[in-house]
C-alpha cells in the first residue's frame, strides 16, 4: 500500500523539485527568454511508457497545475495543457513508439511547440493580448530547443522513479 502511495507520488515530486530548479534558473541565467520546460519530458514519458489513463491523465493534471502555481499566470491553462500533451503521447506511442534519443528529442520539440502554441492561443483567447508575435515565436522557438537538448535528461530521470511495466500485483493502476 504504501509502496504504491510512494509511486504515484513519485512524479509530481519529482515535478515539483524540476520547478524549483527551472524557476531559480530563470532568475540566474542572463537569458530570461530561453528557458526550459523540465516537467514537459516527465509527461511524455508517462504517455510513451503507456501509465493508464487512470492514473496519467490525474498526474499530469497535477503536475500541469503545480506548473500553473509557479508561472503565476491563469489556473488551470497548463494543467490541461498537460493533460493534452499526456494523452496526445499516450496515443503517439502506440504509432510511434522508439526509446532512442533522437525520437525523444524530436518529439519533446514538437510537443514544446504545441503545448507553447497552444497556451498562447488561450491566452489570446480569454485575455486578447497578444504582444509583439514575431519575439514571441523566436522564444517559442528557442524555448522548444532548449527544451529537447535536456529531455534526455528528463527521460531518465522519469524511467527511474516509473519504470515501465512496473505494475505490482494487486496495483489498481
Amino acid at each position: 500500500m504504501t509502496a504504491a502511495i510512494l509511486r504515484v507520488l513519485a512524479l509530481p515530486a519529482a515535478s515539483f523539485l524540476l520547478l524549483v530548479i527551472e524557476s531559480s534558473a530563470y532568475h540566474v541565467l542572463p537569458l530570461d527568454w530561453l528557458t526550459v520546460d523540465l516537467t514537459l519530458p516527465l509527461l511524455l514519458y508517462m504517455g510513451l511508457a503507456d501509465v493508464p489513463p487512470s492514473r496519467g491523465a490525474p498526474t499530469a493534471f497535477a503536475i500541469g497545475y503545480l506548473v500553473d502555481l509557479f508561472s503565476a499566470g491563469p489556473s488551470g491553462l497548463y494543467a490541461f495543457v498537460a493533460v493534452t500533451v499526456y494523452l496526445f503521447s499516450r496515443t503517439a506511442s502506440l504509432k510511434l513508439f522508439a526509446s532512442g534519443v533522437m525520437f525523444q528529442m524530436l518529439l519533446t520539440f514538437l510537443a514544446s511547440l504545441f503545448t507553447s502554441g497552444a497556451i498562447l492561443l488561450l491566452r489570446f483567447i480569454f485575455e486578447h493580448s497578444l504582444e509583439n508575435l514575431g519575439s514571441v515565436t523566436l522564444a517559442v522557438v528557442a524555448r522548444g530547443v532548449a527544451t529537447a537538448l535536456v529531455s534526455p535528461l528528463g527521460f531518465r530521470l522519469a524511467r527511474r522513479l516509473e519504470p515501465i511495466g512496473a505494475k505490482q500485483e494487486g496495483s489498481y493502476a
